[in-house]
């Protein structure tokens, strides 16, 4: 085809075809190369009878379409297969190689008439970088609420971190459980009438009521921590879980396995291995240790339900559901949080969502933009953006 003239439809579809081929390939000999596993040989784009025929002839069979390809077009076709094939052999594919080769051969398309299907590469292209764009916002969105959340608590009480690492505590106290001891934390977790708090240093320190010796924490450093109503947890620094308090449901005997966050509910507990997958152990009565499959990125566990957040953004539930803690709704999300008979959710566009019980309002969140939540017994707290907290159902 002489340069100007209006491409051919099917012509430009077949161009297209290559094109995909072309990238299907290359991007899985960097896959080969960078993860080690085998993939078939690389196709010859010559030997593909529905593109090519294999003297370099002009005619060609697509589909039920007869279509006419350029000599010129099938060597550089060929020769950019051969390109692919070297990069390959030399096992040095990366990322800027891709990008040549994508150039190439939108250049190409270009070159031989196929601009529609040049621009199409181009506009697929775009949407795909918008995509991962996306994608990668969302991630760290959801890893910074996860951080975020674990400077913010609530159940009977109320716990936040402030800037400077001293803990404030509100509501109920009658044991004692808002009176946080000086020093600065990474993280606090309020319990049914004690609280946990982890230090920079990696120590964990307990206080309030301390019935089942729920605030005696263990010696050592741990990297997070979770109090149930009566028995507390903390994640080690080799990933493995302990527990202690109130066992006699086996809701302290973690599994020996390897975890990157846990939680503890009313009588049982959770742990988030690091392939996605949760495992569940204690009180079971009402299926709240019946883990779905899938994976997952986040879990919290109170009363006698638990929420999962998978990687896409969405919820599961499992576990009592009297008053629809578990049913989630199809929003996406970057945090979740489990109450006594409520959740909650932070929205990736910082508003929160609840569902569950709303007797004393605790599932109806205030305007504004939040960056972390914490469901307590009937209540709810959220972390705006300017680092204030609001708190909304009992203000106990």
């Amino acid at each position: 085809m002489a340069d100007g003239d209006t491409p051919n439809k099917n012509r430009a579809d077949s161009a297209l075809t290559i094109y995909r081929d072309a990238m299907r390939q290359y991007f899985a000999s960097i896959f080969e190369h960078e993860h080690g596993t085998e993939f078939p040989n690389v196709i010859d784009f010559a030997d593909i009878p529905s593109l090519i025929s294999d003297d370099f002839g002009t005619s060609s069979t697509l589909g039920f379409q007869v279509v006419q390809i350029d000599v010129d077009l099938a060597y550089t076709i060929r020769k950019l297969h051969n390109y692919i094939k070297r990069r390959y052999r030399g096992s040095d594919c990366t990322r800027e190689d891709a990008d040549a080769v994508a150039a190439l051969c939108i250049h190409i398309l270009e070159f031989y008439g196929f601009s529609d299907a040049a621009e199409d590469i181009r506009e697929r292209e775009r949407l795909e970088q918008e995509q991962k764009r996306r994608e990668v916002e969302r991630k760290g969105r959801q890893r910074r609420a996860q951080e975020l959340s674990q400077r913010l608590s609530a159940g009977w009480h109320s716990l936040a971190i402030r800037e400077d690492g001293t803990v404030v505590g509100w509501g109920l106290n009658d044991h004692g459980e808002c009176d946080a001891p000086a020093g600065k934390f990474v993280a606090v977790s309020a319990g049914w009438s004690h609280s946990l708090g982890l230090r920079e240093d990696g120590t964990v320190v307990g206080w309030g009521q301390n019935g089942y010796g729920v605030c005696d924490a263990p010696p050592g450093k741990f990297v997070a921590v979770s109090a149930g109503d009566n028995h507390s947890l903390v994640l080690c620094e080799d990933g493995t879980a302990i527990g202690w308090g109130a066992g006699g449901q086996g809701q302290c005997r973690a599994p020996l396995e390897e975890y990157v966050a846990v939680s503890a509910g009313g009588s049982h507990s959770l742990g988030l291995r690091e392939d996605g997958t949760v495992v569940g152990w204690g009180a079971n009565g009402q299926g709240q240790c019946d883990v779905p499959t899938g994976k997952f990125i986040a879990v919290s566990a109170r009363g006698s339900h638990s929420l999962g957040l998978r990687e896409d953004g969405t919820v599961a539930g499992w576990g009592a559901n009297g008053q629809g803690q578990c049913d989630a709704p199809t929003e996406k999300f970057v945090a979740v949080s489990a109450g006594g008979y409520h959740s909650l959710g932070l929205c990736e566009d910082g508003t929160v969502v609840g569902w569950g019980s709303n007797s004393y309002g605790e599932c109806t969140a205030p305007a504004g933009k939040f960056v972390a939540v914490a469901a307590g017994r009937y209540r709810s707290l959220g972390l705006l953006e300017d680092g204030t907290v609001v708190g909304w159902g009992v203000a106990s």
